[in-house]
């Protein structure tokens, strides 16, 4: 680690939130170091935002900025280390003096872990605002900054936590500067007139596979009024017509929802949006059907679910805090105020078993019965153990070795991105704790295709390629039939490769790793339409 020694000069700060993808998107809202680069260019700083997510030549602007930068602060969840690392590695091949700051939720569940990694000077943990600011300062006076809260540091050979500062008011938070990025996503901001907003933070609920608890990262809330002065920037200043809520807890507080919505009405700006939710926040005493005519008439268009489970027990287990009923009523009021749907589902929990699993498939049939074309499923999406809560403990008991290092955790399996052919492996050495394995991969992969639109539903006329497949897909599901292998799957795949790789003729083993390449991705676009 270095820094300047004992100048009062401004330092330039890089914030960087590495790719989530293996391809670059043409969209995409990295609100962390959005957040934080308003912050502190609010307060004056020199601020230059790097999304890895968009960017065509990710290598080549790491090495422009990171030349320019005296610090690089890395905002990472835990399937953002392998591009991290690789990118945070190259800025230390171009400027050997930067410092590097992690922060985010891998590095504040496993901050020790995060730090030993030999390229990481400091680790800031929960809340990054005030801690990244007071220890840019220090850095610039060459001061050591051992006395700031929320930082993880070494000494000596020593991993230095410091004590847990008290979290931010977000109302007197300055607002949000998407300028800043200055990349296609706020071309395509401005251009699709689509924007992403905070409401709050943190959660109360206890979801034994959450990160909340484990960071004792408790519910706070901006005010209607801080809300409706957000949303007037983004129309006003940005354009944009539909919003996204992206907080876990948008409708928790009923009171200040329908403020928010009573205003969009009154202003007629115009503008849609869609929320995050909890099944148990809609029906009595929550959002009833009046409230849900005010929220419509408002420009609400979708709501997002974590059903998670079917099957009561394993509700209960995860510690959800609702009921399966409460999934289908509120499928129910989503159907009557032509709100369209989103209930998300999970497989593979530690101890689930397969009548388990069939009752998931049994509830989400009966969404999409009571939703019909205003449905949309996500998953089951199969389940990781993250490095937090009961749940990872758990599954630790039952025989799961987890990573190590930051550079294992870095390895571990992508399967939200690159498919779910490889995570389900039987031989897999992380996943003892996961009962009927083999059946549990067939059942991804037919649900995965059997849940999706057709084909040709979508410009690209090669995917018609994958019709037979999606329609003996849909025949599986239906006759819950995840016994035999994927054999035709992997066939269709393999001519798709051998018929649309821009490759050329290749040997056999690369096509069929080209055709799988090719079915996961088509089946990962259908599953999120």
């Amino acid at each position: 680690m270095s820094a300047r020694k004992g100048s009062q000069e401004t330092m330039n700060i890089l914030l960087y939130s590495p790719s989530y993808y293996t391809r670059p998107v043409k969209m995409n809202f990295p609100y962390a170091i959005v957040a934080l680069g308003s912050y502190l260019s609010n307060r004056g700083y020199p601020v230059r935002l790097l999304d890895g997510s968009v960017e065509t030549d990710i290598a080549g602007r790491i090495r422009e900025d990171a030349a320019w930068a005296d610090v690089m602060g890395v905002s990472m969840t835990t399937f953002q280390i392998q591009y991290a690392l690789r990118d945070i590695a190259l800025a230390k091949e171009v400027n050997p003096d930067i410092v590097v700051v992690a922060g985010g939720v891998h590095p504040t569940l496993m901050p020790e872990e995060t730090v030993n990694h030999p390229d990481i000077d400091f680790v800031i943990t929960h809340e990054g605002e005030e801690p990244l600011q007071e220890l840019v300062d220090a850095l610039a006076l060459g001061l050591f900054p051992d006395a700031i809260p929320n930082l993880v540091y070494q000494k000596d050979g020593v991993v230095v936590k410091n004590p847990r500062r008290p979290f931010l008011d977000m109302n007197r938070l300055p607002g949000m500067d998407w300028d800043l990025l200055q990349n296609v996503t706020l071309e395509a901001m401005r251009k699709r007139r689509t924007g992403v907003l905070l409401a709050g933070k943190g959660c109360d609920y206890q979801c034994t596979f959450c990160f909340n608890p484990v960071a004792r990262n408790t519910f706070r809330a901006r005010s209607a009024q801080n809300i409706i002065k957000e949303i007037d920037v983004l129309r006003h200043r940005y354009g944009v017509t539909d919003i996204y809520f992206r907080d876990e807890n948008f409708l928790y507080r009923k009171e200040r929802a329908l403020e928010v919505a009573g205003h969009l009405v009154s202003r007629a700006h115009g503008i849609t949006w869609s929320a995050l939710s909890r099944v148990n926040f809609l029906g009595p005493g929550a959002i009833n059907d009046q409230d849900m005519a005010l929220l419509v008439k408002s420009g609400l268009r979708k709501l997002k679910f974590g059903a998670e489970s079917g099957d009561q027990h394993m509700l209960n287990e995860l510690r959800k805090g609702i009921r399966v009923d409460q999934i289908y009523s509120a499928a129910e009021m989503c159907r009557r105020h032509g709100v369209k749907g989103s209930f998300s589902f999970m497989t593979g929990l530690p101890g689930e078993t397969w009548n388990q699993y069939m009752k998931t498939l049994d509830c989400i049939d009966r969404v999409r019965s009571i939703l019909g074309g205003g449905s949309e499923i996500l998953g089951p999406h199969a389940f990781f153990a993250y490095p937090a809560g009961e749940l990872y403990q758990k599954c630790i008991r039952l025989g799961y070795k987890p990573p190590s290092t930051l550079e294992e955790w870095g390895q571990t399996e992508r399967h939200l991105v690159t498919g779910l052919s490889r995570y389900y492996r039987r031989d897999h050495p992380h996943y003892h704790y996961i009962q009927n394995i083999a059946l549990l991969r067939t059942l991804r992969e037919i649900s995965l295709i059997a849940l999706c639109r057709p084909p040709y539903r979508r410009r690209d006329l090669r995917n018609l390629v994958l019709l037979p497949v999606i329609i003996l897909a849909k025949v599986r599901w239906r006759l819950r039939w995840f016994g035999a292998g994927l054999f035709e799957i992997r066939l269709i795949a393999y001519l798709k490769g051998k018929m649309f790789s821009q490759q050329g003729r290749a040997g056999g083993r690369t096509d069929i790793k080209r055709g799988m390449r090719h079915y996961e991705k088509s089946a990962a676009v259908c599953s999120s339409v």
